[in-house]
């Protein structure tokens, strides 16, 4: 019963441990509701979407049109892109 009331006497004089104590419920909760979209959207990342329908098959086909090659290159502020849709790769810069 000693290391009980000796422990929780530690907890008691220390205030930052009681602090994160009470903090860990809400941080917990903020991280999971950061971290899950971001899961969200890395999986979305790898599906394909035609009208209405989403097809949930695995695919690397959204990266593919990212970096497609074209024909004849588009340029940009005097920087040549060889890219079909250059505006996607200028605006991940």
């Amino acid at each position: 019963m000693a290391e009980t009331t000796g422990a929780r006497a530690a907890i008691q004089s220390s205030g930052w441990m009681a602090g994160y104590g009470l903090l860990s419920p809400a941080m917990l909760v903020i991280a999971t509701m950061l971290v899950m979209p971001m899961v969200a959207l890395v999986v979305l990342s790898f599906w394909t979407q035609t009208g209405f329908d989403i097809d949930t098959t695995p695919t690397l086909a959204n990266y593919w049109e990212l970096v497609e090659p074209a024909e004849t290159p588009m340029v940009w502020m005097g920087i040549p892109f060889p890219f079909k849709n250059p505006v996607n790769a200028i605006l991940l810069l």
